[in-house]
């Protein structure tokens, strides 16, 4: 992430307006890029993960052709294995990763041809294209210069250096959740949750990230955050430490109501834990 916004490959509209990829097309590479890992450029899902992620299931079998499309031209690439059902790693060709060890590097996606092995090779800085690119930008905002989150003004100035996460990480936490809603909250959710778990697990910043990064991830490719208006709100989920939970929680099947079986239907079991979230946000003034 750089200043809130996801940079993309260079020529993508033209290719739109010239009829080289259809809006379709467009729309997952877009969700892709999105939902990618913002330091290799590496999205791990499939075609009905998307699906889920565009809120139409029903569409998997459209989004599977349009990744076969998407590979054929060469913006991505994947191999998954024959026969096997789930997520696999769909490389974005010529992505740059924004921070991390890997910075400073463009990804080659079929530097081994239809084997999706990733190969990162370096930008070249001096060149007319990264000098222009880095002129348009604010000098806090070139990729030597490390922005921070926010911290609170009552933080501890002997561990404000282990407080601060890196560049992005909370805008990028914020999108991989499955509902984007209540984003200045989400935001404010997302830093204290970084602390506290640095502070719980007795870890760096960027290893506080990966981890709530990965918890994020999981959940919304669980069923328990694919509910549509059922899932609760991204600061909810991070004011009530969700990220602590055990991930096989989220895969509990959905209860289906028999009259008189006592039992809550999956709708009426949502609402009730959105609304026991709700009140413990409010108890602890989150």
């Amino acid at each position: 992430m750089n200043n809130g916004f996801t940079p993309i490959r260079g020529g993508i509209l033209e290719h739109l307006e010239q009829g080289r990829m259809t809006l379709m097309e467009f729309g997952v590479y877009m969700l892709l890029q999105l939902r990618a890992d913002w330091t290799t450029g590496i999205y791990r899902g499939c075609a009905l993960t998307i699906a889920y992620q565009l809120s139409q299931p029903e569409i998997r079998a459209q989004v599977k052709d349009v990744l076969a499309r998407l590979k054929r031209k060469q913006y991505i690439n994947y191999s998954p294995v024959p026969g096997k059902r789930g997520s696999y790693e769909i490389l974005i060709h010529k992505f740059e990763p924004r921070a991390g060890r890997l910075l400073g590097t463009r990804l080659n996606a079929w530097k081994h041809g239809e084997i999706a092995e990733p190969e990162y090779e370096p930008v070249a800085s001096d060149s007319p294209e990264a000098r222009q690119k880095d002129s348009r930008q604010p000098p806090d905002s070139r990729p030597n210069k490390e922005k921070r989150c926010k911290e609170p003004r009552s933080e501890d100035p002997r561990t404000k250096n282990k407080r601060i996460a890196p560049d992005g990480v909370c805008e990028r936490i914020y999108l991989a959740y499955p509902r984007h809603v209540g984003k200045a909250a989400a935001l404010r959710a997302i830093a204290k949750a970084l602390t506290t778990v640095q502070t719980q697990r007795n870890t760096t910043p960027q290893d506080a990230a990966e981890f709530l990064h990965s918890q994020v991830v999981k959940f919304s490719n669980s069923p328990a955050g694919q509910r549509g208006q059922y899932t609760p709100h991204p600061a909810t989920w991070m004011n009530s430490e969700r990220y602590n939970d055990d991930p096989n929680e989220w895969q509990e099947p959905r209860t289906v109501a028999v009259k008189g079986d006592g039992k809550l239907s999956f709708e009426e079991r949502s609402a009730q834990e959105l609304r026991i979230a709700k009140e413990f946000a409010t108890r602890t003034g989150s």
